[in-house]
């Protein structure tokens, strides 16, 4: 049922060792207002922001995750041929720099993009090593990540991005019911995949898979990282029933290839340790696998 967390936590702001630079930005004020887009797979927040929307802000939710998919495109976004490049980004409810790191750039149709895996919490150094540690979490770690994160959302007002010309900051204004929003969205969601949104919160311990399923997602895991360059946010779903046994795969962010979405599916549908309900009675539920990688 968990996400795997701490990939996202540690990979978006601790791998790179260039520190965003504390120059005055350009405000861009919101042209638009929130809007909530849902797909089969995912919810995600939209805004434009400039007074000829330059910029574009989409943020993506594929679960209960405090990890998104965040995508920023418009005029602003500065194009080269490299698929590549580093950014740095910021919120107003930090209290120190953040590092730069690498993002995926593209185009959609005559706009430029940047793609990349964010979450509104705050830096590493400011959490509790536990809460950031990979594996399984228990009630109280779940509910003081969401917490952390519902806190870190409420005091962010703006977000600042640097693509190396020069901050950026976005007036978001607060991210509270925003965000608040998007997780209903998901919740819409995780409806329709079978599993009671208030249920599973409520779960006294999450699915995962044993220690040999693991042991095969990470073995195709690491090949696609050995090949793939850029940035990577991935996130795959698995239904899995009250004996832990899974009955669907459904890989929801596309990265590689439909090849490579076979291979993960099959490495994830081997046997799980069941979810137990609030009275410890094993449960169907959903696994969600959210990792974030770049390789440079």
């Amino acid at each position: 049922m968990r996400i795997l967390i701490s990939f996202a936590l540690v990979a978006i702001v601790t791998l790179f060792p260039a520190s965003v630079q504390a120059a005055a930005p350009r405000v861009l004020q919101a042209r638009s207002a929130w809007t909530v887009a849902r797909s089969d797979e995912n919810c995600a927040l939209v805004r434009e922001f400039g007074d000829e929307g330059d910029l574009r802000l989409q943020i993506a939710s594929f679960g209960p995750s405090t990890s998104f998919s965040f995508l920023i495109s418009g005029k602003l976004v500065p194009y080269t041929s490299d698929p590549t490049t580093w950014i740095g980004l910021a919120y107003s409810g930090d209290t120190a720099a953040r590092d730069k790191f690498e993002v995926n750039r593209g185009r959609l149709g005559s706009a430029t993009f940047v793609s990349f895996p964010a979450r509104f919490f705050p830096a590493p150094d400011q959490v509790d090593p536990a809460l950031r540690a990979p594996g399984e979490k228990t009630p109280e770690q779940r509910a003081a990540i969401q917490r952390l994160a519902t806190e870190f959302a409420d005091r962010t007002t703006h977000i600042t991005v640097d693509f190396g010309r020069g901050p950026l900051q976005l007036e978001t204004g607060s991210m509270a019911q925003p965000l608040a929003d998007l997780r209903a969205c998901v919740d819409g969601l995780i409806a329709g995949w079978g599993v009671d949104p208030a249920s599973y919160r409520t779960e006294s311990r999450g699915t995962s898979p044993l220690p040999d399923t693991m042991a095969k997602v990470w073995e195709v895991l690491s090949v696609t990282r050995v090949r793939r360059e850029g940035a990577v946010y991935l996130a795959a779903r698995v239904a899995v029933d009250e004996a832990g046994q899974p009955s669907q795969c459904v890989v929801q962010t596309r990265i590689v290839s439909e090849t490579f979405d076979s291979r993960l599916c099959a490495s994830l549908l081997g046997p799980y340790a069941p979810a137990l309900d609030a009275n410890g009675l094993p449960v169907s539920s959903l696994y969600f696998l959210t990792i974030s990688w770049s390789n440079r």
